[in-house]
């Protein structure tokens, strides 16, 4: 399915501004840049502030990048996956000049993917998982917060090593929900997932390096040599699911 700008407007909850958007597109029938939008639509009070700061802090659009507005529900796709795969390559040659890309030092493998059933993890997951120590399939969905998915999908990727997931862009309600879980036993019952931990970590809060962050890893009893992996925005990820299966971290 592909993804339009409409779309990504819509997973970041920008109900109340997406026909903002679409009419300043419509009006000027000519390509404007992010940098203009922002401008007209602070012209009227309102502007795409997360959608746009996420995207720009990632590098994955730049305040040139423009939509014509004859393409007002232009896709964007092609544009974040060409900017993926650019990152990809660039920490693939890192790796390559501090020579960590052999067997042994390659820590995680990720797979996004999602099953919506048991069921269909068994008739097609086990299949494709490839044969590659300490691969993890991630099959999370920003989505579906209910106890009986987490535990179902969780179910795949349990006893593969202590790895600690921070999930962010989740609201309040959200958040709570979680914690609960988390007071409960439900969802990081150590017994079930055999060591592996999860940890939910809301947006206003998260830093871009919080993978060295000691404010961060204090915060949650993470030790410093435990391993992080940070999913940014698991609906987010759905939109590059060809080009982030491969990812090496």
């Amino acid at each position: 399915m592909k993804r339009t700008y409409k779309d990504i407007l819509a997973y970041f909850d920008f109900s109340s501004l997406k026909i903002e958007i679409l009419e300043i597109l419509d009006t000027d029938r000519k390509a404007l840049t992010i940098k203009e939008i922002n401008s007209k639509l602070d012209s009227r009070g309102k502007n795409l502030y997360r959608p746009i700061k996420f995207l720009l802090e990632q590098g994955l659009i730049t305040e040139l990048d423009t939509y014509p507005a004859s393409y007002r529900v232009k896709d964007l796709q092609s544009i974040l996956k060409r900017r993926l795969e650019e990152a990809v390559q660039e920490i693939t040659n890192l790796q390559k000049e501090r020579g960590i890309v052999g067997r042994r030092r390659v820590l995680y493998r990720p797979i996004i993917r999602s099953f919506e059933s048991r069921d269909e993890y068994k008739r097609y997951g086990r299949a494709r998982m490839p044969k590659v120590s300490r691969t993890l399939r991630i099959v999370a969905s920003g989505s579906e917060q209910n106890s009986e998915f987490w535990k179902t999908h969780l179910d795949i990727i349990k006893r593969k090593g202590k790895v600690w997931f921070i999930v962010n862009n989740l609201n309040t309600s959200e958040l709570k929900r979680f914690e609960n879980w988390e007071r409960s036993g439900i969802l990081l019952r150590r017994k079930y997932l055999a060591g592996l931990n999860l940890v939910i970590y809301d947006e206003d809060t998260f830093q871009l390096g919080a993978r060295q962050n000691k404010n961060t890893r204090d915060k949650f009893g993470i030790a410093s040599n435990d391993k992080i992996l940070v999913l940014f925005f698991i609906r987010y990820f759905d939109i590059l699911w060809e080009s982030a299966e491969r990812i090496q971290f």
